[in-house]
């Protein structure tokens, strides 16, 4: 983060730094740190909610799961009209029971 703001100076006032992961305590204290331009973060969580907000790269479908209740190992149950999100050709949801 330090190396990213470093690159900032005197090219801009406020910066954006976007990862798939997560940023860690050190970087969102060095991106909010007092008298330094500030640095917006967007971590994979707010990524992909983003993508999908924007219909960007993602399958919106509506799907309904109907699952065999087993009385001796009982699951959580998955309701009708749930919404399946899916990457585009990325890490596709396997078809079949979850």
């Amino acid at each position: 983060m330090r190396d990213f703001r470093g690159a900032m100076v005197g090219r801009a006032d406020r910066g954006l730094f976007i990862t798939t992961g997560t940023f860690t305590p050190a970087a969102i204290k060095e991106a909010t740190r007092d008298g330094a331009p500030p640095i917006d973060l967007l971590d994979g969580v707010d990524l992909a909610d983003k993508l999908k907000e924007l219909g960007l790269g993602v399958l919106k479908e509506t799907v309904e799961v109907v699952k065999k209740v087993d009385e001796e190992h009982p699951r959580p149950t998955v309701l009708p009209g749930a919404i399946l999100l899916q990457a585009s050709g990325v890490c596709p949801v396997p078809p079949g029971p979850r």
